[in-house]
């Protein structure tokens, strides 16, 4: 019996939706994968660039890189 079943008790069977070596560290194991080639919108969604209050996500997380690595939590 593979490693991942032994953990999950049967066959596992896996969407995945990210990097393709987790699909092959999962079928190396003897799951089953199936790729979805899939990214999130960014462009024209407003909801995904702004918070409800009207904040900039990519400003707030070009901040936090900044004074992060500064070294800075805040």
């Amino acid at each position: 019996m593979a490693a991942i079943e032994e953990l999950f008790g049967k066959q596992l069977n896996v969407i995945n939706v990210g990097l393709a070596s987790m699909a092959e560290s999962i079928q190396d194991q003897g799951g089953r994968v199936v790729d979805l080639d899939w990214q999130p919108p960014r462009e024209d969604v407003p909801r995904l660039r702004f918070t409800k209050s009207g904040a900039s996500i990519e400003d707030a997380n070009q901040e936090w890189w900044i004074a992060s690595s500064a070294g800075s939590p805040y």
